[in-house]
């Protein structure tokens, strides 16, 4: 009776270990999902995108992609109306303040838990200012590379394929500086090899990229590629820097990247005016509305999607 009894709560520890990996697989399984759902999503709105900046920079005479590049950061900004929102946001406590209440805070409901896990305001400034830079780097270069009548402009075809390189230096810089203890030898063998017919094509692609029409150049194809590299790098900081969702309010973290980056673009257009290379204009208030379409879609919304596919898969 009683090795039985012994027994007994043995197998019940055994049982509930192995149901709480079972959800872990399960949760991991469904947030790996959601992410690629939101990338898929993103992939579709870029294209979309794509052909809108092509259109306004070429069609429209808008031949400013800094001041486009700009103009989309800015609107990020509008994700700051979460402080009006949202209380926690304005009640986020400090480290400290969590050290301290940590006896408090392991017998609170599990809604309460979570807002005290995310970062303080202050520190989500200060990550997002280290974010601007590689994010302004890739846009910029990215709407350049669309720019035909600026003399860096390619087709939005050869864009869309080399931009694609990013997943390249995704893998690469993820080996480097991030360490998936779930992806053994087999998988990153698996990865690696899809990783690199991908660069296979693009290899092709800027080989016979012959700038089929006027203005059309190889240097469209050359910022495609840095801004690949960027996103890359950019990808990688976002994974080490958020490695979940519980850490950051991700509307929060854009609404300061749009607020830093707007503060660090204002000397660039200034000092782009007054050498000539982008003349500061009023911009006709039809072309201001696709701007803001474009803005608001291509930028706002798919940026955070894109983040949140990053951090989930």
């Amino acid at each position: 009776m009683c090795e039985g009894s012994e027994r007994r709560p043995l197998e019940d520890e055994g049982a509930r270990v192995e149901d709480g990996r079972s959800r872990s697989n399960a949760t991991r399984r469904k947030n790996f999902t959601a992410g690629l759902c939101c990338i898929g999503g993103v992939v579709a709105i870029w294209i979309a995108s794509s052909e809108l900046i092509e259109w306004i920079l070429d069609d429209q005479g808008l031949q400013r992609p800094f001041f486009l590049t700009a103009f989309s950061t800015s609107m990020f900004s509008i994700y700051l109306l979460g402080f009006l929102i949202y209380p926690s946001w304005r009640g986020l406590p400090s480290r400290s303040d969590s050290e301290r209440s940590e006896a408090l805070l392991e017998s609170a409901d599990r809604e309460q838990d979570a807002v005290n896990t995310m970062l303080p305001w202050r520190d989500v400034l200060r990550l997002s200012s280290t974010f601007a830079p590689f994010w302004l780097a890739a846009n910029w270069t990215f709407n350049a590379s669309l720019c035909s009548k600026c003399g860096t402009g390619t087709s939005v075809a050869s864009n869309t394929i080399i931009s694609s390189t990013g997943t390249l230096f995704t893998f690469l810089l993820s080996l480097l500086f991030l360490k998936d203890e779930r992806d053994g030898l087999r998988v990153a063998m698996i990865k690696g090899f899809c990783v690199s017919l991908s660069f296979v094509g693009v290899t092709f692609v800027t080989s016979f990229d012959g700038s089929s029409k006027e203005g059309e150049s190889q240097w469209g194809d050359m910022l495609a590629l840095i801004s690949a590299f960027f996103f890359g790098a950019y990808s990688v900081l976002l994974k080490m820097k958020i490695p979940d969702e519980n850490t950051v309010h991700l509307p929060m973290f854009f609404g300061f990247l749009g607020v830093v980056s707007t503060a660090i673009c204002i000397p660039i257009l200034v000092f782009l005016h007054v050498a000539g290379i982008e003349t500061f204009e009023l911009v006709p208030w039809g072309v201001v509305g696709y701007l803001t379409v474009n803005s608001l879609v291509g930028t706002v919304l798919s940026d955070l999607l894109w983040a949140q596919g990053v951090i989930l898969t």
